[in-house]
């Protein structure tokens, strides 16, 4: 998949991070047409709670794809101006696809929270 991303980087000149937030953004939009908007919308009323239950949605799709290892969501905090997201995963490149996902799910909501700086990677 690196090689893709890195033709992608090239034909696009833009960086890697930049095709992966696409990506992300792409992804959500691919899951509606299988009927997995409806089951997002239940997920939470707001981007919080969404992103609360996305560990419990993990765990259902392990039953389906049983080698699935998925990344870990908690939020800390959150303001007017944003929130405090964990994210946990082995792969630390996703963090940019997660970004976009987050990022279409919050326009899917209609939230004007603009919240996505990364603070720190850790391992």
């Amino acid at each position: 998949m690196i090689h893709c991303l890195q033709s992608a980087s090239e034909l696009q000149n833009k960086p890697v991070e930049e095709i992966l937030t696409m990506c992300g953004l792409g992804f959500i939009t691919y899951v509606q047409q299988f009927g997995y908007d409806n089951l997002m919308r239940v997920l939470g009323r707001n981007l919080s709670d969404f992103l609360n239950t996305l560990d419990n949605l993990h765990d259902y799709l392990r039953f389906t794809y049983g080698r699935l290892k998925p990344p870990s969501f908690f939020v800390e905090s959150e303001t007017r101006q944003g929130l405090t997201l964990h994210y946990r995963s082995r792969r630390k490149a996703m963090v940019y696809y997660v970004i976009g996902q987050i990022e279409s799910v919050r326009i899917l909501q209609s939230q004007n929270q603009r919240f996505l700086f990364i603070l720190g990677l850790v391992s």
